[in-house]
């Protein structure tokens, strides 16, 4: 979980990746994820729920838990993404309770 500047509040982190820098990349995303967000919101889109970013050797889902904060979901390319996105949102909820929303 991570606030919108990219600062991490809890983190698990597994090392099926080791030479990248997750923490690093996700910091990189939070910027995006703020830029698609205000770009949302211009186009009368709606709120930002989630942005998925797919690459070679990643998968990285990002879900916004509210305003301040969503939650990261970093994956192998051939991990079920669907499952993923799921979990992320019947989870989100209860990471909005956990924070006192």
């Amino acid at each position: 979980m991570m606030d919108k500047d990219g600062i991490p509040i809890a983190t698990v982190e597994t090392d099926f990746l080791e030479d990248v820098d997750i923490s690093a990349l996700l910091v990189e995303l939070s910027a995006v994820l703020g830029q698609v967000r205000r770009s949302a919101q211009m186009f009368a889109a709606g709120d930002l729920e989630e942005l998925s970013v797919r690459s070679e050797n990643l998968t990285t889902i990002l879900r916004a838990v509210n305003e301040e904060y969503f939650v990261a979901l970093a994956l192998r390319p051939e991990s079920p993404t669907g499952k993923g996105r799921y979990l992320l949102r019947i989870n989100a909820p209860r990471l909005r309770a956990a924070i006192g929303e």
